[in-house]
């Protein structure tokens, strides 16, 4: 057995940030190059008389980005700025100069769209108010706590895309607010809390988000690394807008990105190289990261996304871990997913150009709820999903839906709770198919709904399905569903059955996959275990979920023993 192959989740993104800061070190010292100059930023400081010195520095973040050059960089001291930093399509870093570079520097460093709010007056009973108030606040916070909104986000935001309704309001207005909520009276611009265990909010931090974005970042070769950002304010300006929006060969590290109104981190502008890196995209309000038309060359890498969706968006429309949405050439990687409020990972609507394509990989994906799959490729080509830990989500592990050419290779997928560990098919769909799929190498262990469902007919044609383990430790049979034409849904209780009927996994098993341990990620095998070998060679798969070569011919499942 290899000894790296029980390694744990954080243990291998321990070691991949290693190899990472040990990358970005070198990187800055390339990018920034024999001219570059440091300066400096403090909450102390003053923008009219400083220099960037360490002596005399800067205020705002956002007048060191107006005055620095490409290949420079920008040490930000501890402590809470509120503003918004735009760096504008001309104003980044260059291929020749290198990139524009924002780090903390002695201490922790908090960039916030949220606004203390002080001097309230009594309402009535425990309800407060701060009159005057003209911002449209979707989210406030008591001791860095959101509270719950009450009502409709703002007229901004649509309330239907088609027939589907796009959130799950609560109550109308201040008769309807509870101890733990908050209420924007627009007409009367007029903010109400109710605190939690009806404290006096002049007692308490209390935030109010009034910002569109924290980071705006259209111009190229810019790294943000080592801040905290949080607090933004979209919704009352418009729809599908992130906290942080990053561009072309933009970098995103060592970063906080939490409690955003919408998207924590969006990709605008059809970006080609942006990167996350080694961030924590937690709680934000609808979803972690995503974007519309992301473009060639994004990296996602040894970041952990968790909490998403806290504001309770409608999973089926745009929420959870993440969403993108024209994206063709995208890798996620050595990521933790877990406890979103929806899809972990879930792509809509991409073609692939070329030998582009969208890699997920090697990833931790336990414990979220509702949305369609914690991994979810809806009309999409070329994706490919090897090497992850599938773990305890609520509703599909993987789910293939009206999209071509997609991979599902070497997962450990367990513990689904509603429908199909591995589902091929969302068919029928008008203009599209779901053809020339390939499932190998798969353990799929204790579903308790369905394993497998795959659709086979016009619209569903070549697809491939073998080399998979497929096991119950409350059942003695499988559940094993196929797709026809004539919309009816054929169920296997018996493999052997389903292999004469179909044609699908002619050489695949159903018994134990002899899992060394199930505690946390780990799922490595026993020596005696029936997975050890029994895969069948895929060039994509060189190493497994611990990066741990693999052998030939691989073993099943997300380990090779």
């Amino acid at each position: 057995m290899k000894t790296f192959s029980k390694v744990h989740f954080k243990s291998i993104r321990a070691f991949i940030r290693k190899v990472t800061i040990s990358g970005f070190i070198t990187s800055l010292i390339m990018a920034t190059g024999i001219f570059s100059t440091t300066y400096y930023v403090s909450t102390a400081g003053n923008d009219s008389t400083g220099t960037g010195s360490l002596s005399l520095p800067w205020k705002t973040i956002q007048k060191a980005a107006n005055s620095i050059a490409p290949g420079d960089i920008v040490n930000i001291a501890s402590g809470t700025y509120r503003e918004q930093v735009t760096i504008n399509s001309l104003s980044g870093g260059s291929a020749a100069g290198g990139y524009k570079t924002f780090t903390s520097y002695n201490g922790t460093v908090y960039i916030k769209g949220s606004d203390v709010v002080k001097s309230w007056v009594l309402h009535s009973g425990s309800i407060w108010k701060k009159t005057g108030w003209t911002v449209n606040s979707q989210q406030v916070f008591q001791q860095y706590v959101p509270l719950q909104q009450i009502g409709w986000p703002d007229p901004a935001f649509t309330e239907y895309e088609g027939t589907l309704k796009k959130y799950n309001e609560i109550g109308e207005g201040v008769g309807d607010m509870f101890a733990g909520s908050f209420f924007y009276d627009d007409a009367g611009d007029t903010l109400y809390v109710w605190c939690r265990n009806n404290a006096d909010p002049n007692t308490q931090i209390m935030e109010a988000s009034v910002r569109t974005r924290v980071i705006a970042c259209y111009g190229q070769y810019v790294k943000f690394t080592g801040l905290n950002m949080l607090h933004n304010n979209s919704l009352d300006t418009a729809q599908m807008l992130g906290g942080v929006e990053i561009g072309s060969y933009n970098e995103v590290s060592n970063c906080i990105i939490r409690y955003m109104d919408f998207t924590g981190i969006k990709f605008a502008l059809q970006p080609v190289g942006a990167r996350i890196i080694d961030c924590d995209i937690l709680d934000n309000g609808c979803q972690g990261f995503g974007g519309t038309g992301v473009g060639t060359g994004t990296l996602v890498r040894n970041c952990v996304i968790r909490g998403n969706n806290y504001r309770n968006f409608t999973t089926t429309w745009n929420a959870g871990g993440s969403k993108m949405a024209g994206a063709n050439d995208i890798i996620i990687e050595h990521s933790e997913f877990t406890g979103n409020n929806g899809c972990a990972v879930w792509f809509d609507v991409g073609t692939a150009m070329g030998d582009k394509k969208t890699v997920i990989r090697n990833n931790y994906i336990h414990n979220n709820i509702n949305g369609s799959g914690a991994i979810h490729i809806e009309i999409q080509e070329k994706a490919e999903i090897y090497n992850n830990i599938i773990a305890y989500n609520s509703k599909r592990g993987v789910y293939i839906s009206g999209s071509d050419y997609c991979k599902v290779y070497n997962n450990t997928i367990a513990y689904t709770s509603e429908r199909e560990s591995i589902g091929i098919g969302g068919l029928p769909r008008t203009g599209y198919t779901c053809s020339y799929n390939e499932v190998y190498n798969n353990i799929i262990y204790n579903s308790l709904d369905i394993d497998l469902f795959i659709a086979k007919r016009s619209d569903a044609v070549g697809n491939e399905c073998n080399n998979n383990l497929f096991f119950s430790t409350a059942r003695s049979s499988v559940v094993l569903k196929i797709l026809n034409d004539d919309g009816i849904v054929n169920t296997y209780s018996d493999l052997t059955d389903w292999k004469t009927a179909t044609g699908f996994d002619t050489v695949s098993k159903r018994e134990s996959p002899q899992f060394l341990s199930q505690t946390a990620d780990q799922y490595p095998l026993q020596s005696t275990s029936p997975c050890i070998g029994a895969g069948i060679f895929l060039p994509e798969v060189t190493v497994d979920y611990a990066l741990s070569l693999r052998n030939n011919p691989p073993d099943i499942g997300a380990y090779e023993y």
